[in-house]
């Protein structure tokens, strides 16, 4: 059975599969940063000069934080199915596996390689030869329970 065969309950199974994996690498890269967040915001004393990083560090961090939570809500919404047989996701920001020689999870909607998902029509399919397909999948994340078109 070919992809494109697949039946409708299992095609949504893996959709949520993939969906539950992107919302696992959120919240480790959300952990990361507020761990590294705290650090910084323990360390005290220093030059002038090291109070200056420790104030960038601290406000990068933040910022990355806010970036991360902001993308819970509609982290993926979108894919691209190539005719390569590559599936690509677009999401609010790029996630990669670091596990995995940072092969891309999920690109950002404004990546180049994002590209052919608002561009391709029937007339120009962009190197996607098959209609695309979206529907709805419930995911559910550690912290709440989201929707996400895909």
């Amino acid at each position: 059975m070919t992809e494109d065969e697949l039946d409708p309950a299992e095609d949504m199974h893996r959709e949520q599969d993939h969906l539950t994996l992107l919302y696992r690498h959120l919240d480790s890269l959300r952990e990361r940063a507020s761990g590294r967040l705290a650090t910084t915001l323990r360390e005290s004393g220093g030059t002038p000069q090291a109070r200056t990083e420790r104030e960038v560090s601290a406000v990068m961090f933040a910022t990355r934080i806010a970036q991360l939570d902001a993308a819970e809500n509609g982290l993926c919404f979108g894919r691209l199915d190539l005719d390569s047989g590559e599936r690509h996701y677009i999401g609010r920001l790029g996630i990669r596996d670091e596990a995995d020689d940072y092969e891309p999870l999920l690109l950002d909607w404004r990546a180049p390689a994002s590209r052919p998902f608002y561009l391709a029509t029937a007339a120009n399919p962009e190197g996607c030869g098959g209609a695309g397909t979206s529907r709805a999948a419930a995911v559910r994340s550690p912290a709440s329970t989201t929707r996400c078109w895909i």
